[in-house]
């Protein structure tokens, strides 16, 4: 019986390891390649959050999977990258973080994940402690959020 338990978590640990790249970041996370951070693929997402603590918001492969249900790449860079960083939990270097957003708009949901965070040179950031990956959870939009944004450009703005 212990060894089935050793093997178990043996089992376990070679799978969580694999499932990230060399860089010791998820696999599941946004690309990292020049192609896909290529400024000239990104669309504005409405006007940019004003001071201190706002962020211009950017998307990409915007595809709708039904009249309220849409599924985008979304680009959040901050106004002022230092206090955008110390609010979020992001390490300082971070120069912007990149989401997979699912944007219900019948049921004012917003879901952002695979959550990654890049310095200015487009290379990666640990951002695993930051408050944007701990609320990947399918949330109710909330008044002065990042979700909030998204939300009200897609579904009250676009449509």
């Amino acid at each position: 019986m212990r060894k089935l338990v050793v093997l178990v978590v043996l089992s376990f640990l070679s799978l969580s390891a694999s499932a990230q790249n060399k860089a010791g970041v998820p696999i599941a996370s946004a690309p990292a390649t020049p192609e896909f951070l290529d400024v000239k693929l990104w669309s504005d997402l409405g006007k940019p959050t004003e001071g201190t603590r706002g962020f211009s918001l950017f998307t990409r492969n915007m595809q709708p999977k039904t009249d309220t249900l849409f599924e985008m790449w979304i680009k959040i860079v901050p106004v002022n990258a230092a206090s955008f960083n110390k609010r979020f939990g992001l390490p300082r270097e971070s120069a912007f973080v990149v989401q997979y957003a699912t944007v219900d708009c019948e049921r004012r949901v917003v879901l952002l994940e695979k959550t990654t965070a890049f310095d200015a040179s487009n290379g990666f950031v640990d951002a695993r402690a930051s408050d944007l990956v701990k609320n990947e959870t399918r949330t109710r939009v909330k008044a002065g959020s990042v979700s909030e944004t998204v939300f009200d450009y897609i579904c009250l703005k676009l449509q």
